[in-house]
C-alpha cells in the first residue's frame, strides 16, 4: 500500500492537534465541579450549560480532542500495515491496545492492557531505532541474495 506514509502524516497530525486541545482545554474541564461552589446558582447553572450542552467553542474543542484518541489509531494501523518496519505482529499489538484504550476510556483496569499492549507492540521499532538501525530501509532476502558475488 503506497498511502502508508500519509496515514502516518494524518495520525500524527490528529495527535498534536489533539492533546494541545486537551492540554488548553485541560484547565476549564478541571474547574466544572467546582464552578457550583464557587459562584453563586444564578450564575453557575449559565457556566455548567455551556459545558454540558457542548455549544459553540466547546464543541469545536471536543472534536478537536477525538484527535488525541484516533490519532495514535491511525499511527498503529500504518504501522501495522508496514511490515518492513516492525514485525507485523508488532504493528497488529500496538493497534489493538490502542483501540482498546479508545473504546474502554477510563476504566483504567483495560487501558492499561491497552497501554501494555502498544509498548510491547513498539518495542521492536524502538530496539531498531536504539541500535542505530533505520527502520524501513532493510534489504529483502533476493536483494540481498543479488547483492552477495558468486
Amino acid at each position: 500500500m503506497k498511502n502508508r506514509p500519509w496515514l502516518a502524516l494524518v495520525g500524527g497530525t490528529m495527535t498534536w492537534v489533539g492533546f494541545n486541545f486537551v492540554a488548553g482545554n485541560f484547565g476549564s474541564v478541571m474547574s466544572q465541579g467546582t464552578i457550583g461552589l464557587t459562584l453563586p446558582m444564578e450564575q453557575a447553572v449559565p457556566v455548567i450549560q455551556l459545558f454540558v450542552n457542548n455549544a459553540g467553542m466547546m464543541k469545536i474543542t471536543f472534536w478537536m480532542q477525538l484527535g488525541s484518541l484516533l490519532g495514535p489509531v491511525i499511527l498503529s494501523t500504518a504501522l501495522a500495515l508496514s511490515p518492513n518496519i516492525t514485525p507485523r505482529w508488532a504493528g497488529t499489538l500496538a493497534l489493538l491496545g490502542n483501540l482498546i484504550i479508545v473504546i474502554f476510556i477510563d476504566i483504567d483496569g483495560y487501558m492499561i492492557w491497552g497501554a501494555l499492549a502498544v509498548l510491547i507492540g513498539l518495542l521492536p521499532l524502538a530496539m531498531k531505532l536504539l541500535k542505530g538501525q533505520e527502520p524501513g530501509v532493510e534489504l529483502s532476502r533476493e536483494m540481498r541474495r543479488s547483492a552477495i558475488p558468486s
